[in-house]
């Protein structure tokens, strides 16, 4: 009788630890999506045709030796961007601009932008990531500048960062990213590029009155003036700044 209760005891002792083991293995098994990542699972066919699936939230038991999984972080980014020698409007006087801003980036959460950018995104590095979203902000500044005056930039810099973010976030949403937030911090408008190219030339200053309008540059060479009638308002308001910036006007009557 002792020798049948201590075989029954190491049997009993030998299931539990068994079953103990395979709760730890299922356990380890099974992954639960944190706030900040996605979960990519692959190894087998998916419903829909897919060789992997995206989970966003919840958790997922992954099938020993059939299935695999990778994080892909979805954490939010921080940009600065100076976008050098932007060219404004030139129907209503063509000017150059330094604009900085800084945008929010992250890899969207949405299941189904990442199930067709899924493959792309974990090929990347964050280096990558942050080259590609650069690089798209960029030209939309560009292209958006290019249809809009230095008034509108600089007199609405959230309607002119609204308009950006609206484009950029909807061209990088193909890639995977999605653009939280982007804010224009300054804008420095290089105002010897407005008055025209090297050189110095009558022009009308009012009426019944000519002159010559004389401008410094950085680099000592003169620009000719451009008749204020043939620029918009924010125009005027900066050839007033290059007039106040030592600009000289010798006037002659007509």
């Amino acid at each position: 009788m002792a020798d049948e209760e201590t075989i029954l005891i190491a049997v009993g002792v030998q299931t539990m630890l068994a079953v103990l083991g395979l709760v730890g293995a299922c356990a380890a098994r099974y992954k639960k999506v944190p706030p900040d990542a996605a979960m990519i699972v692959y190894g087998r066919r998916f419903q829909g045709g897919d060789g992997f699936k995206v989970y966003t939230s919840g958790g997922k038991f992954i099938m020993p030796i059939i299935e695999g999984f990778r994080w892909l972080p979805l954490t939010r980014r921080t940009l600065d961007l100076t976008v050098k020698d932007v060219v404004t409007d030139a129907t209503g006087g063509r000017a150059r601009l330094d604009i900085d801003a800084v945008a929010l980036v992250r890899v969207s959460s949405d299941p189904d932008i990442l199930q067709r950018t899924a493959g792309g995104l974990l090929r990347m590095t964050d280096r990558d990531i942050d080259e590609l979203a650069t690089k798209d902000l960029d030209g939309h500044v560009r292209a958006t500048s290019a249809g809009l005056t230095i008034a509108q930039i600089s007199g609405d810099r959230d309607a002119f960062a609204s308009r950006v973010k609206a484009l950029a976030g909807e061209d990088l949403r193909s890639t995977g990213l999605d653009v939280t937030a982007f804010v224009v911090k300054d804008v420095e408008e290089h105002l010897e590029e407005l008055i025209g190219s090297p050189g110095e030339v009558d022009t009308p200053l009012g009426p019944g009155s000519r002159g010559t309008i004389v401008v410094p540059s950085r680099g000592g060479m003169r620009y000719p003036a451009v008749s204020e009638e043939a620029i918009g308002v924010g125009e005027r308001v900066l050839v007033t700044a290059v007039r106040e910036r030592e600009v000289v006007v010798r006037r002659a009557s007509a």
